[in-house]
């Protein structure tokens, strides 16, 4: 099986086209590009076709605490992250998170390079811009593998206090609206 194509991600089994604007709950979820693969060449009628659906980017998801007049009016457009992706910013009074659809990123993309990535950039209320690199604990970013990281924006300072990679596995995205997309 191939992913959808479309005039914005020419989308094949073999190809993608990662979309820089992902700054809604809809695009963040047409970002994700995964293929499927069977093991059975005939399935009885009864049995059905069984799947192997397999995400071929990475996800990026932060946990954000805010401190600070600076941040209170950060939206998406204020946000990018890996790549210059504009993510997906969902904020209410107890929770605040971004998440990112990203390629992967081999260990050799990352030690060729004269620096490290940026991992995020904020422009805040004052145009200040504040970019943090892609920590030296994470040497790749993997097909599959979402990274999660809890940071704390404010003051014209921003800190990264954990960093953890998991296996990417279906989430569901629920939008201000109370609207829910499956990935």
């Amino acid at each position: 099986f191939s992913p959808l194509r479309t005039v914005a991600n020419e989308a094949s089994y073999t190809t993608f086209q990662i979309l820089p604007d992902q700054s809604t709950a809809e695009k963040l979820a047409a970002a994700d590009w995964m293929t499927a693969t069977t093991t059975s060449t005939k399935a009885a009628a009864t049995d059905g076709l069984s799947l192997n659906f397999e995400h071929r980017n990475a996800k990026l998801h932060f946990t954000v605490t805010t401190k600070g007049d600076d941040v209170t009016t950060l939206s998406s457009e204020d946000i990018t992250v890996i790549g210059n992706i504009t993510p997906y910013y969902s904020a209410n009074e107890s929770n605040k998170t971004i998440e990112a659809i990203v390629a992967p990123v081999s260990a050799d993309e990352i030690t060729s390079s004269t620096s490290r990535p940026t991992l995020i950039s904020f422009r805040l209320a004052g145009g200040d811009e504040i970019s943090v690199p892609l920590p030296t604990s994470i040497s790749q970013i993997e097909a599959g593998k979402q990274y999660n990281f809890s940071i704390t924006l404010g003051h014209n300072a921003l800190t990264i206090s954990s960093v953890s990679v998991t296996d990417w596995t279906s989430a569901t995205i629920t939008t201000n609206d109370d609207q829910a997309f499956n990935d």
